[in-house]
C-alpha cells in the first residue's frame, strides 16, 4: 500500500489537538477520513469507513483504550496508535493489549509523525523504548501464567477464552465484559461456559480459584 493511500482516523475531544494533527499529516501524503470526539464516534467511524490507522487519545470521552478495544474487533485491520498526555507504562501495557500496535506521547515531533504511521502501516510497532520493559515482563509472566493453567485444563483455551478467564479473574462483570469485548453478554456467557468446561470446573467462581491457584 502506497503512503498516498493511507487513509486515517484521529479521535481525540480536543479540538486543536485535532486541527493540530491535521497539519502534521500532510494530504499529499496521509488523508484524514474522520474525527471523532469521544469513544461512541470513533467506533461508528471506524465501522463505517475502515480507515487504513487509528489514532485514538488515551483521554477520549467514553474511554480511549474502550475505543481501541471495540475498534480492533469492529475493524481486525485497522492499526491503532494510542496518543497519550501522560505516556506511562500501565497505560502502555493496557493499550497493547486492548489492540494498539503504537504508543505515543500528544508531544511527539509532528514532523515525525508521518514516518511513524507509514511504518506502522508497514508492519512496524511504534513503542517507546523508555517503556518498553515493564511490557516484556508482563508478556512474560502471563505467557507463563498461560502454560500452568494449560497443565492444568482438560484442553487448550483459545485467545479469546483467555481473556475472559482473566477478566472473570479481575471480578469484571458479564455486560461490561461484553462491552470491552465488543460482542453481546449472550457470546460472553457462551465463552465463559466454553472456560468453566476445558477447566473441569463446576462454575465461573471454580474457574477463578483455579487461575489464582497458578498464579
Amino acid at each position: 500500500m502506497s503512503p498516498a493511500s493511507a487513509r486515517i482516523l484521529v479521535a481525540d475531544a480536543d479540538a486543536p489537538t485535532r486541527a493540530g494533527l491535521r497539519l502534521a499529516l500532510r494530504p499529499e501524503r496521509l488523508e484524514i477520513v474522520s474525527e471523532a470526539e469521544d469513544a461512541a464516534s470513533a467506533l461508528a467511524g471506524a465501522r463505517e469507513l475502515a480507515p487504513d490507522v487509528a489514532l485514538v487519545a488515551s483521554d477520549l470521552p467514553g474511554g480511549g483504550l474502550a475505543a481501541v478495544r471495540m475498534i480492533a474487533v469492529a475493524q481486525r485491520a485497522t492499526r491503532i496508535i494510542v496518543l497519550s498526555a501522560d505516556a506511562n507504562d500501565d497505560e502502555l501495557l493496557g493499550a497493547v493489549l486492548a489492540g494498539a500496535v503504537g504508543y505515543l506521547s500528544k508531544g511527539v515531533d509532528p514532523l515525525r509523525l508521518p514516518a511513524v504511521i507509514e511504518g506502522v502501516m508497514a508492519g512496524e510497532v511504534a513503542l517507546p523504548r523508555h517503556l518498553s520493559r515493564r511490557l516484556l515482563e508482563e508478556v512474560r509472566g502471563r505467557h507463563a501464567l498461560r502454560a500452568r493453567v494449560s497443565e492444568l485444563a482438560k484442553a487448550p483455551l483459545s485467545a479469546r477464552e483467555w481473556e475472559v478467564l482473566q477478566m472473570l479473574g479481575a471480578e469484571v462483570g458479564t455486560g461490561e465484559m461484553a462491552r470491552r469485548l465488543g460482542i453481546s453478554d449472550v457470546t460472553v456467557r457462551r465463552h465463559v461456559s466454553s472456560v468453566v468446561a476445558k477447566l473441569g470446573v463446576a462454575d465461573r467462581k471454580s474457574a477463578v480459584r483455579l487461575l489464582r491457584s497458578a498464579e
